[in-house]
């Protein structure tokens, strides 16, 4: 009879084995992603380009583009949500989640799915995220607070203001 491995016991699994690259490299870590949708209204109505499914379409693109950098750790979806709170189920689950560190980078279609209160959204983008150590990009605003020149420019705080109109 052959013997059975006991590393699954008690919740423990095998660590994956680690993959050099053909050149000698170190791998690199994949950063977990959250990918975040919202909708004011439900679907508003319609399944259009501001669907809850093209905006997550549209990010999960973006992050099977950069795949190297990037793993898709959860997706996360307020339909008929308003932006002008963060009082939003998924989105504090999704908080939840940043802050057991199991997220390490939050993609959004654009900032103003992120939020559209000027200030609170500032807070998060600003203060709340950085502290934690989480990377925000949002697609079509070409914003990655990566980034020192988006985490330190106009643009921003430019397109936060407007959102909240």
């Amino acid at each position: 009879m052959a013997r059975k491995s006991r590393k699954h016991l008690n919740g423990q699994s095998e660590s994956p084995a680690l993959v050099t690259h053909a050149d000698g490299r170190e791998p690199k870590t994949r950063i977990p992603t959250a990918i975040y949708a919202r909708l004011s209204n439900e679907n508003n109505g319609r399944e259009d380009d501001e669907s809850i499914q093209n905006q997550i379409a549209l990010v999960h693109s973006y992050l099977l583009d950069h795949a190297d950098e990037f793993e898709l750790a959860e997706t996360y979806a307020d339909n008929g949500r308003s932006g002008t709170n963060f009082d939003r189920p998924e989105f504090l689950r999704m908080m939840d989640d940043v802050n057991h560190g199991r997220i390490g980078c939050i993609m959004v279609k654009d900032l103003s799915r992120f939020g559209r209160n000027y200030v609170e959204t500032g807070v998060y983008v600003e203060n709340v995220l950085p502290k934690l150590g989480v990377r925000l990009i949002a697609v079509n605003d070409s914003f990655d607070s990566s980034r020192e020149s988006d985490r330190l420019g106009v643009t921003v705080p430019m397109k936060n203001m407007i959102n909240e109109t």
